[in-house]
């Protein structure tokens, strides 16, 4: 799989983070509120993003069995916008708490191949 990320024609206000943690794709933009007490929550390290946190929370709750996508953004507090794609699964998780998440899916150019 190639995952191609492009800024070409993108306005940003927020910088994106773009992680990938054992076959999870992610990109993250936006803020999360409560960062240290989820690093604690899911045994993170201080130097852990916010991108980092989201492949965590997700990897978590799909090993633990069959969570809805709500509770995997179920503890942030904050506004932001996700897309992760998990290889394994195959499976594309896309999330948004406001209105201005969306310019990361409509700014952003993805190609999943």
């Amino acid at each position: 799989m190639v995952v191609i990320f492009s800024k070409q024609f993108c306005v940003c206000v927020c910088d994106r983070l773009f992680a990938v943690v054992d076959d999870m794709f992610c990109i993250f933009q936006g803020h999360i509120e409560n960062v240290p007490i989820l690093k604690q929550q899911y045994g993170l390290t201080k130097t852990a993003t916010e991108v980092t946190i989201v492949i965590e929370t997700y990897r978590t709750l799909r090993d633990r069995g069959p969570y809805s996508a709500e509770q995997v953004v179920r503890d942030f507090q904050g506004k932001f916008g996700f897309m992760l794609y998990d290889c394994s699964t195959q499976n594309v998780f896309l999330a948004g708490v406001s209105l201005n998440s969306a310019s990361l899916l409509f700014d952003t150019y993805f190609c999943i191949l």
